[in-house]
């Protein structure tokens, strides 16, 4: 009996153009390439219309993506609001002139449709009363930190888009209204605190005692293994990508049908190397984009047990215990971009903060993979930087849990 996945419908996402791409190049029908992907067929002709399977005009899914997005954003979409006038004057009225909070229009939804799933147009018309509401508090936090302080904590930094996003410098402002003012007695509690006296300051807490209890976890079969002499700074990384790529390789090739995670600190990063890995692990890396895209790749890793997840966003929030990860690679040390205007002004104001930032995601990334007293994973850290990071910071790093596991490799 012959299965077919279930056919999926909206554009394609970046995972499908690169299993598009990978599956054309070695010769696959568009017809077998759509039963695979879950798409028409007429979806995969139209993506690969006049595109070669290797050459100069081959087909490349993160220019092809890349691409869709920039058309998408050009044409634009009206919301549902925007074109049911009727609806878009029901919700107005009840937001001014009945003042409406979204759990009010929850409820009603409740009410009217108390068996069926409400009409589109009234989950779009909650959607955006969260929205509204969200908004009014972030304004809220903002009036309240340039009453305190003036204007000077606030920065105005460009989103995606049309988007503009407001950052505050100073988290304790925040930490003060919504944690210290309505808490007593407290106990904080965390493997990566890195330098506890910079984290007591980062969040106005004063007068803290501070308590280390030693780990019970095994480390012997966790070694990390660092190679101290490539730096991938955005000075020197251009020059060191060919190393970068041949190494990743060569680590892939080590632990055939393990599971594992790869740490990029950048989308940008994660598609260079993707484009330069050899078929083989090409085959077995699952890339994303976006949180729906990660959830979904996550559930593949963990379904599989030769399958690598890479991305940009893997340092935190994970819980990949035994056998769902027993690999991690680091590429670059995580440092915070600095084309986030908020992160360049307050590395300026504050070098110890952006310094922090960086440790904390290292220790938070080492402990993706291993996660109980018996668990292991062996942990690959490509990028000299680090070097830095220690020499400047090394009571830091916990010596158990981190320094004595390094092992330093020739190039």
């Amino acid at each position: 009996m012959k299965i077919e996945k279930e056919k999926h419908h909206g554009p394609l996402t970046l995972r499908e153009r690169i299993d598009i791409e990978q599956k054309y190049m070695y010769g696959t029908s568009f017809t077998a390439i759509a039963q695979y992907i879950g798409r028409n067929k007429s979806t995969v002709s139209r993506e690969l219309k006049g595109k070669d399977r290797t050459g100069i005009n081959k087909y490349r899914a993160d220019l092809a993506h890349k691409k869709a997005l920039e058309r998408i954003s050009k044409r634009g979409n009206l919301s549902i609001l925007s074109k049911n006038k009727k609806l878009n004057n029901y919700v107005k009225e009840k937001l001014k002139e009945l003042n409406w909070s979204p759990e009010q229009i929850s409820g009603r939804l409740k009410k009217e449709y108390p068996k069926d799933d409400p009409p589109k147009e009234w989950r779009e018309a909650l959607r955006l009363c969260d929205w509204l509401k969200d908004f009014h508090c972030k304004i809220e936090d903002y009036v309240y930190i340039i009453d305190k302080t003036s204007t000077r904590n606030i920065v105005k930094n460009p989103g995606k888009d049309e988007e503009l996003v407001f950052n505050c410098l100073e988290e304790n402002y925040m930490m003060t209204k919504y944690f210290h003012a309505h808490t007593g007695f407290t106990v904080l509690m965390s493997a990566t605190f890195a330098d506890p006296t910079d984290y007591l300051k980062s969040i106005a807490l004063t007068g803290a005692k501070y308590i280390k209890m030693e780990s019970n976890f095994d480390y012997k079969k966790s070694p990390i293994y660092f190679y101290n002499k490539r730096r991938m700074t955005y000075t020197q990384m251009e020059a060191n990508l060919p190393w970068l790529y041949e190494r990743i390789n060569e680590i892939l090739d080590k632990h055939p049908g393990e599971n594992g995670i790869i740490h990029t600190a950048s989308y940008n990063l994660t598609m260079k190397i993707h484009n330069n890995l050899s078929h083989k692990n090409k085959m077995r890396v699952l890339i994303y984009e976006g949180t729906e895209e990660k959830r979904k790749v996550l559930e593949m890793l963990k379904q599989d047990h030769s399958k690598v997840l890479m991305g940009p966003s893997l340092l935190e929030g994970l819980d990949l215990k035994d056998e769902w990860s027993r690999l991690q690679i680091f590429a670059k040390v995580p440092y915070l971009s600095l084309g986030d205007k908020f992160v360049k002004t307050k590395l300026a104001i504050n070098p110890e903060w952006y310094r922090w930032s960086a440790i904390k995601n290292v220790l938070q990334g080492t402990g993706r993979s291993v996660r109980s007293e018996n668990d292991w994973a062996v942990t690959y850290i490509l990028d000299g930087a680090l070097a830095d990071l220690i020499h400047k910071n090394r009571g830091a790093f916990p010596l158990k849990e981190f320094i004595n596991r390094i092992i330093v490799m020739p190039d």
